[in-house]
């Protein structure tokens, strides 16, 4: 009789359920296996239980490697489900968990921009403040609009520091009324103010060379 350990060597593959069990196994690496392995187990079908298994997982591994695995799954996976279920644990306390779900998230591109924005207006600040790295990463069609939203009515000074560095990277010259913005609303602040300022510098100078390059053209 064939146990769970010799599943995932099955020539002719392993099904769901083997996998999902292997996720129970003692050994990490075994558990690493089976969390790469569940997506292509569960195929369409079995989606719902795959995403079901791996988010239950991650909550419950204790070894980095295997909750990479199970991330690393969940991103191939795709799709706005799985961005919901790791948006919820952003809003966690374990802090490494925490980082490898706002990683995760960022990979997702355009599936995750229903889950950042509600991440973006939740009542904790800290979570408010998490959802702003995400922006960095993103297309300026889609980071821009969303910083600016928050630049012109966020009153936290630690969430408004993360969209000013955020601004900086990812923004263009349309944000720059923003900043200014923020510098009334809390000039009474020292970071806030010089971070808004680091930001219009940085803006001011990608702005000149890109009409430099244009021009070159």
């Amino acid at each position: 009789m064939m146990g769970h350990g010799d599943a995932l060597a099955d020539t002719g593959g392993p099904s769901l359920e083997a996998v999902i069990a292997e996720l129970g196994a003692r050994e990490a690496e075994r558990r690493r296996r089976a969390a790469l392995a569940l997506p292509g187990a569960a195929g369409a079908a079995g989606r719902e239980a795959c995403l079901e298994a791996l988010g239950r997982q991650l909550l419950i591994e204790f070894h980095k490697g295997v909750r990479e695995a199970v991330l690393l799954a969940l991103t191939g996976l795709g799709g706005g489900d799985v961005a919901a279920m790791l948006g919820r644990i952003v809003c966690l306390e374990d802090a490494d968990l925490r980082g490898g779900a706002l990683e995760a998230l960022s990979r997702l591109g355009e599936a995750a921009m229903p889950t950042v924005d509600k991440l973006l207006a939740d009542a904790d600040a800290e979570v408010r403040r998490r959802a702003t790295e995400l922006l960095r990463g993103w297309p300026a069609a889609a980071a821009v609009p969303r910083l600016r939203a928050m630049l012109e009515t966020e009153r936290r000074v630690t969430v408004c520091k993360a969209a000013l560095e955020v601004a900086a990277v990812a923004g263009d010259a349309s944000v720059l009324p923003a900043l200014e913005a923020v510098k009334v609303r809390l000039g009474n602040e020292p970071s806030i103010v010089f971070a808004a300022e680091a930001a219009c510098m940085a803006l001011a100078g990608a702005s000149a060379r890109a009409r430099r390059k244009r021009g070159a053209g």
